[in-house]
């Protein structure tokens, strides 16, 4: 790769194409970061609308979709590990989550992607969209809404700007956005107070190769 031969990729356009949420994902995802490799658009892309797009953000749609939504500042009570599903999710959410900065950048990443999948898995399974007890529908919607607030928390050195949205729609106040309250606390009483005003900016657009 040579300056005089313009075969050169310039990371400050990468960064206009694509976007600092993407590229920072992608490098410490895929790195190394210690030795050179070889860059591929494509793969950043495929990054990004996987695991972004696909999985965390449209997480983020479903538990703050208002149709399912109780009135705002409802107080919600997180299931004290009274059923199985609840129980599963969240001791094992827990039991990953503290092993995030155990080990190395790359290695933390795959962890936290790994939780965003298990939320992911949760809704799927719980299929809250369909409960006819709105208790159980708020109490499924609050414990995933605590696992984003967690996820935000840990990904926040790796998609700041996307994290900054979320901990601010969850009105996650400074004080909170620290390791040791990165956990899924059963039992606690948990109040939804969501920050409307920043709702329509959670929803990450797909990207496309060359996408300016």
């Amino acid at each position: 790769m040579s300056k005089s031969k313009g075969n050169v990729i310039s990371a400050l356009d990468i960064l206009d194409q694509y976007g600092d949420n993407a590229v920072r994902f992608h490098f410490l995802k895929d790195g190394p970061l210690e030795r050179d490799e070889v860059f591929s658009a494509s793969q950043l892309v495929d990054n990004h609308n996987a695991h972004l797009v696909n999985e965390f953000s449209n997480s983020v749609y479903r538990v703050s979709n208002s149709r399912f939504l109780p009135p705002p500042g409802t107080p919600f009570t997180l299931p004290a590990l009274k059923t199985k599903r609840e129980a599963d999710f969240i001791t094992s959410f827990n039991s990953k989550a503290e092993t995030v900065y155990k080990t190395t950048m790359k290695g933390s990443l795959q962890t936290v992607i790994g939780l965003i999948q298990q939320t992911n898995q949760y809704l799927n399974a719980s299929e809250f969209w369909t409960a006819k007890n709105k208790q159980e529908q708020h109490t499924i919607i609050a414990t995933a809404s605590e696992a984003l607030r967690v996820i935000s928390v840990l990904l926040y050195p790796v998609v700041p700007s996307y994290s900054e949205l979320l901990l601010k729609y969850f009105r996650v106040q400074e004080k909170d956005r620290v390791l040791d309250k990165c956990r899924i606390e059963a039992g606690r009483s948990v109040e939804i107070r969501y920050d409307w005003s920043v709702r329509d900016k959670l929803f990450m657009r797909k990207l496309r190769c060359g996408d300016n």
